[in-house]
């Protein structure tokens, strides 16, 4: 299981995340420069549910690598000395 941070970093990323792109679908923050050559004023976004899930599989994907290795180094120290 990845550590509780990345967890919490994962929810918090995409909470933050989901506002702005909400944000920017809602009010158009930020638009484009143009001449008015362009169909819409403000740089489209659109959010799906599965690139949410994509980012959180990948978040916990790459903490639990990241934590499994050291982990298993120590453990693996830890019963050779106690031997």
């Amino acid at each position: 299981m990845p550590p509780i941070q990345s967890g919490a970093g994962a929810f918090s990323g995409l909470l933050l995340g989901g506002i702005i792109c909400w944000v920017q679908q809602t009010f158009g923050i930020i638009g484009l420069q143009s001449d008015g050559s362009f169909v819409v004023n403000a740089y489209p976004v659109n959010m799906k549910l599965m690139d949410f899930v994509y980012v959180l599989l990948t978040v916990f994907a790459i903490g639990y690598a990241a934590v499994w290795y050291p982990v298993r180094q120590i453990s693996k120290k830890h019963l050779n000395q106690k031997l």
